[in-house]
């Protein structure tokens, strides 16, 4: 058995994944959502590591609409963790200048991980949080022959 300290972990996931073309803060938000799960042992953990791959068709993250205390950020298919990160600071931002904060996302590449992490952030803040994901449809609910549900 291998053991090693977190901080050479993150240092390895950094460097696999500035290789993939990724940012070095890209890397270092994946980095350390794919710990925060490992260390829970959740499936969004250091397994996923494997097939995080930059998407040569990204586009830049706007927002598509906003208010005072509300936004609706386009991911344009960039990695699902690094958007999330940018909502989950907007939405504190928010809820601290109006009490509440409400981001949605679209068109990521890509899953968002353990949203957990996400939430702790959050929570880290002294604020409430509720985080919420799903994906395209790509399972048949019960009974059912067609995709209706994203997991």
């Amino acid at each position: 058995m291998v053991t090693l300290k977190i901080q050479k972990v993150k240092e390895i996931v950094v460097d696999v994944l500035t290789r993939r073309d990724f940012t070095r803060e890209e890397a270092e938000i994946i980095s350390e959502s794919l710990i925060y799960a490992e260390l829970r042992d959740n499936n969004q953990g250091l397994a996923k590591l494997k097939d995080i791959k930059q998407n040569p068709d990204r586009g830049q993250i706007t927002i598509e609409t906003e208010g005072t205390s509300f936004r609706l950020i386009d991911g344009h298919y960039n990695q699902a963790m690094v958007v999330v990160n940018k909502a989950t600071e907007v939405a504190v931002e928010k809820a601290k200048q109006n009490g509440v904060g409400i981001v949605g996302i679209n068109r990521t590449n890509t899953s968002s991980g353990a949203i957990g992490f996400f939430a702790r952030k959050i929570a880290l803040e002294n604020l409430i949080g509720i985080v919420c994901a799903t994906t395209r449809p790509i399972m048949a609910p019960y009974g059912g022959k067609e995709a209706r549900i994203g997991t």
